[in-house]
C-alpha cells in the first residue's frame, strides 16, 4: 500500500475532499450512461399490438 499512499489524499483535507468529488463525478458519469442505455433498451422493445378498439382501419 506504500506506493499508493502518495496518490491517495496527498493534499490533506482539501485533497481528500477534492478526490471524493472526483470519485462522485466519475460515478455520476457511469450512472448517467447506464440510465441512458436502459432507456434506449426500453424504447427498442417492440410495441404492443393494437387491440380491436385501437385499430383505425377504414
Amino acid at each position: 500500500m506504500a506506493p499508493v499512499a502518495e496518490l491517495i489524499a496527498h493534499g490533506g483535507l482539501a485533497g481528500a475532499i477534492l478526490e471524493a468529488l472526483i470519485v462522485l463525478a466519475v460515478i455520476g458519469v457511469f450512472a448517467a450512461a447506464w440510465l441512458r442505455e436502459r432507456v434506449a433498451a426500453e424504447d427498442a422493445r417492440e410495441p404492443e399490438p393494437l387491440s380491436e378498439d385501437d385499430s383505425t382501419t377504414s
